[in-house]
């Protein structure tokens, strides 16, 4: 009581004083019951992200896993953007510039160069392309995948470092280690996924023993000496050629497995047996990525010509702006005006046989592309009259044009294996005039970007190898890809003015979203409940037709 005269410290009485700075700070600082309860579930829902997202959730050290198998191929996969990834395409196009930039040197403007070009260029994409089929398959965030792409780069630095020379250079031997070392790492990946994963023991043994058989050819181009450079140059041929080697006896190893292994199984089965399904999405954008690393080595080449050493800063500059021009072009060409689904890639196709000829067809296209940003870095030296190296006017005007044809007629050969885009929308809609209009259409852009292919080739003969046949010839060039990009937005315009995309869109979307659930409940039925679920899904769907096509004619969206 004498401490406390007027009794604030009582049970039940709270003092209504001032309070200091400190004091009140204290009491801003404790947070009501509701406030509490919000702020712990905003931490505890912190924390669940972080368990979910963090490489190390399921443990440190952990078994090989699949992206996808044919139990969950409907399941969209939640994956980051693979910074190491982007690291070895950086690396890649890197590599690539420093082979084109070899190109451009006087000695090896011939065919000999070329040769010499598509060589290393096939095996620096024979690897890319097999190491991004393995990762399509397989992949995992612990030490030992972390530790196997550190080692990975380590390999994939060794052989930028010596991509460059020909077969008799100094660089060539460890050019030949760098690839035994790269194959020799994913052999070894195939190997442990075999021990691990008895479910795709044959496909990684195979594809194990045949990447093995890679590595050593490296290890026999490294061992050769200097003076045996012919039988390098073989090796080195071989491994140029391990991408489509890889496809084409993998096809054929399915099929005997089928035949002779699993002959008395159905096919679906003994297929689910013999392969590994592939993430579709995933593959379709790595591929992507390519094309637009390649599209960057371009810009490399017609960008890193400076000021010093040219003779005519007008021509240099036009031919540059136009060299630009063709670029974005080209980029709103692969990337832009040709919209397709993943079910409409070639890859995608429930035809084997057409997805591996898309793939095969794919390294002469990029190919082609990274050639043609060569070529029109040879043009803009000949407007801007370089005074440095000499070059070969014959091959400056022969190698861009022959570049973009080879490009064009490729890209129309691989369009023919893709699903026409919207057409199955359409059809799926019932609106089979409208995509047998868009079928009709594409083939009518294709017929045009072949007969642009062929002009583009037969121009170098009646222009003059100067300044200005430069500057013309980068002008025809840069016109025809955007004369392209304009007609193939026709079948755009044309949905757009019919008004039928809106209606085909959320008529597949439905589509699709029951044929999912229709997939994932048959799996766990047996044949006679199928049947009848099949058959009253089939009713249900004739009924939404009967009640939904009279209601589309009166509103008068569809003829």
């Amino acid at each position: 009581g004498r401490d406390d005269p007027l009794g604030l410290h009582r049970s039940g009485v709270r003092a209504r004083t001032k309070m200091g700075p400190e004091e009140h700070k204290g009491e801003e600082m404790t947070p009501s019951g509701p406030e509490r309860l919000e702020r712990e579930r905003r931490i505890e829902e912190r924390k669940k992200h972080l368990m979910e997202n963090a490489w190390f959730t399921l443990g440190l050290w952990q078994g090989p896993r699949l992206r996808k198998d044919w139990d969950n191929l409907e399941e969209d996969e939640k994956r980051r953007i693979s910074s190491m990834g982007m690291f070895f395409d950086a690396m890649f196009s890197f590599t690539i510039s420093s082979l084109g930039r070899e190109l451009r040197v006087g000695d090896n403007q011939n065919v000999h160069g070329i040769t010499n070009w598509w060589q290393r260029f096939g095996c620096l994409l024979s690897i890319w392309l097999l190491t991004v089929d393995f990762a399509s398959r397989f992949d995992n965030d612990d030490v030992a995948f972390k530790l196997f792409w550190a080692l990975y780069g380590l390999a994939a630095l060794g052989m930028m470092m010596h991509s460059t020379g020909g077969p008799t250079s100094r660089n060539a031997p460890w050019f030949t280690l760098s690839l035994a070392v790269l194959y020799g790492l994913l052999a070894l990946q195939y190997f442990r996924h075999a021990f691990y994963l008895a479910r795709c023991r044959f496909f990684c043994q195979i594809r194990g023993i045949l990447t093995m058989g890679l590595c050593l050819l490296g290890m026999m181009g490294f061992g050769l000496s200097y003076e045996a450079w012919q039988d390098r140059e073989i090796i080195i041929t071989i491994l140029a050629l391990a991408y489509p080697a890889m496809i084409i006896l993998l096809f054929f190893a399915k099929l005997a497995g089928r035949v002779i292994i699993y002959r008395d199984l159905p096919i679906e089965e003994a297929n689910r047996i013999l392969d590994v399904p592939q993430n579709v999405p995933y593959l379709v954008s790595r591929y992507l990525s390519f094309h637009m690393l390649v599209l960057g080595q371009v810009t490399l080449a017609i960008a890193l010509n400076p000021d010093v050493g040219y003779d005519d800063s007008q021509g240099l500059y036009s031919a540059i702006t136009l060299g630009f021009i063709l670029l974005v072009s080209l980029k709103l060409f692969l990337f832009d005006v040709s919209f397709r689904e993943i079910e409409d890639h070639a890859i995608a196709s429930s035809s084997k046989f057409i997805s591996v000829i898309w793939r095969l067809l794919f390294p002469f296209s990029v190919g082609s592309q990274a050639l043609l940003g060569t070529g029109v870095a040879l043009l803009v030296n000949i407007a801007g009259k370089y005074g440095g190296d000499s070059i070969n006017d014959n091959f400056a005007f022969w190698l861009p044009t022959t570049s973009l044809c080879m490009f064009l007629i490729i890209n129309v050969l691989q369009r023919q294996l893709h699903t026409v885009p919207y057409t199955r929308l359409l059809e799926d809609s019932r609106l089979f005039d409208q995509a047998r209009s868009l079928k009709r259409l594409d083939h009518a852009q294709s017929f045009l970007q072949t007969i642009l292919a062929i002009i583009t080739l037969c121009v170098p003969p009646y222009i003059s190898q100067d300044k200005t046949g430069a500057l013309l010839l980068l002008g025809i060039m840069a016109l025809f890809l955007v004369i392209l990009v304009v007609v193939n937005l026709w079948d755009e315009v044309f949905l757009l003015g019919e008004g039928k995309m809106s209606l085909a869109r959320d008529a597949i979307a439905e589509s699709n979203i029951q044929r999912s659930k229709l997939k994932r409940q048959m799996a766990s039925l047996s044949i006679r409940d199928v049947s009848k679920m099949t058959a009253e899904n089939d009713g249900k769907c004739r009924l939404a037709v009967e009640v939904v096509e009279p209601e589309i004619g009166r509103r008068g969206s569809i003829q």
